[in-house]
């Protein structure tokens, strides 16, 4: 797993950023939306997508939770690393991740909105974000609560 190595500007471990998703990101049921934007990094070096739980999730928490998986930062972690080694792989990413959120970052934008694009392929639906937690952690992405 790669930890926010290698691009300036990137905050340390002890401190990451956590995303303030904007009312219309809170998600906690089945009729919220939410929308992943690819922004500047801050300090100013590349991009980096930030994810926090609540704006990853579209889908009621409740049901990923009685399915037996926990979907706080580090399990997260997990599904998206699966979902950047899935062909085409997406490589030239760094990984940030916190108990609730995980942070992404990247030297171009491009690599960042390739991943956000599989990443709301893959909670498009209640069953496919179901499917895709199974996936990874079968595939042996699993760390944290996955």
């Amino acid at each position: 797993m790669a930890l926010c190595l290698g691009l300036a500007g990137c905050p340390s471990k002890a401190t990451p950023p956590t995303p303030s998703p904007a009312p219309e990101q809170t998600a906690t049921s089945s009729t919220a939306t939410s929308k992943l934007v690819v922004e500047p990094a801050p300090g100013g070096a590349g991009f980096w997508l930030p994810l926090h739980w609540d704006n990853l999730m579209k889908h009621d928490f409740e049901k990923l939770e009685a399915a037996g998986f926990y979907p706080n930062g580090p399990a997260w972690l997990g599904v998206i690393e699966f979902l950047a080694s899935r062909p085409p792989a997406i490589t030239g990413l760094d990984y940030d991740d916190s108990s609730d959120s995980v942070s992404v970052y990247a030297a171009q934008a491009a690599p960042l909105r390739a991943l956000r694009d599989r990443i709301e392929r893959a909670r498009s639906t209640p069953a496919t974000l179901e499917a895709t937690f199974r996936a990874a952690k079968a595939a042996g992405f699993a760390p944290g609560d996955l």
